[in-house]
């Protein structure tokens, strides 16, 4: 399985001592370590590795804290990214770097989720995991396991420099909001299609793409645990869609917004006008309508094309962003319950995490 569902800490060397005691980013406290709990299995093939062993003195201590199972194999996965949310404000002070191990399948949604959760992130918070189970001969999971545990600590050459939330999976790191699964079986299942690798191991040197990072934060961390997380209505559109189908869908809904995955630069339908009248009918609910793409490069475009002129009248326009991210700050920006629904589609074309290629017009607008 790939439901680890584990939390990783790499503690920080104590050396209260250095020069580096007055950088805001150096954590000069006691090594601390925690029991685990339901993973004695990882725990046990992590003390048995060579590459992180405790008497080499160029790596990390790697602190294994195990989260109660049931909190795990909660149906809501809203609970679970603001346990981990949590986790990792409370011992934020105490430690370099962060990694969280869980399933492929939905590790694009926890890493987006995250991403807005943390304002003014200063340290990495790497999620890794494996294509095959832990047990097996061949499993990935070592490799991906040790080399996010040397980068978030900032052990690789670069990789200090990192202030946000990253995917590290077969010798590549990917911004967390950038990244999409492609892939149920390669190696590398992950892509970022629309953004670039973040870093590259070659060989056993991490290259690191220069201006590709986020600036490093001027403020404290600041974890949004107070955000009410609302449901996100997903409706693909398809030649055959029935109105009468996707008119209950919205009304029945308690979303607060609708995201539509139209075709090529959100483009839909024209000749048959549902999909434009059942959007219509959503935005005069209050809801946030936001047109994304079904293609995985790309930008969407409204008013480009006549296909998408009427969406263009009162929908907002997804960008380049992926569907992941895109649900991901909805949910932030209305769950935080600040903006006005005008501001919120004005935000949405602004990056607040990277999450997208901003539009040289779209700041001048908030």
């Amino acid at each position: 399985s790939n439901s680890f569902c584990t939390l990783l800490a790499m503690a920080a060397p104590d050396a209260s001592s250095s020069p580096l005691a007055d950088n805001p980013r150096f954590v000069a406290k006691r090594r601390k370590r925690v029991l685990t709990l339901n993973a004695r299995s990882l725990k046990d093939k992590i003390a048995g590795y060579d590459e992180l062993s405790g008497q080499r003195g160029d790596v990390p201590e790697v602190v294994v804290e195990d989260e109660d199972p049931a909190a795990c194999e909660r149906d809501d996965p809203h609970e679970y990214w603001m346990w981990l949310a949590r986790r990792i404000r409370d011992r934020y002070n105490d430690y370099d770097g962060f990694v969280i191990l869980q399933g492929i399948d939905t590790m694009c949604n926890t890493a987006s989720m995250l991403a807005f959760l943390f304002e003014n992130l200063g340290k990495p918070v790497a999620l890794t995991g494996a294509v095959s189970t832990v047990s097996a001969s061949q499993s990935d999971w070592r490799r991906n396991f040790v080399l996010s545990v040397l980068y978030a600590s900032g052990t690789l050459a670069g990789a200090g420099d990192t202030c946000e939330v990253v995917i590290v999976f077969a010798e590549q790191v990917f911004r967390g909001v950038r990244a999409i699964l492609e892939s149920t079986s390669a190696m590398q299942p992950f892509s970022s299609p629309k953004f670039p690798p973040l870093a590259t191991m070659h060989g056993h040197r991490l290259i690191i793409e220069p201006g590709r990072y986020l600036r490093a934060p001027t403020g404290p961390l600041i974890a949004h645990l107070e955000v009410k997380l609302p449901e996100i209505l997903l409706l693909t559109v398809t030649p055959s869609v029935s109105e009468r189908a996707i008119t209950q869908l919205v009304n029945n809904s308690r979303a607060r917004a609708l995201v539509l995955l139209a075709y090529g630069a959100g483009n839909v339908p024209f000749a048959n006008p549902t999909v434009v009248r059942v959007a219509q009918q959503a935005d005069a609910r209050g809801m946030v309508v936001v047109v994304q793409t079904q293609v995985r490069r790309g930008s969407v475009e409204l008013g480009v094309y006549y296909t998408s002129g009427p969406l263009s009248q009162f929908a907002v326009s997804a960008g380049d962003m992926t569907v992941e991210a895109t649900v991901a700050k909805l949910k932030y920006l209305l769950g935080r319950q600040l903006w006005s629904k005008s501001d919120i589609k004005v935000l949405l074309q602004r990056s607040l995490r990277g999450e997208l290629t901003e539009a040289p017009e779209v700041r001048s607008r908030l």
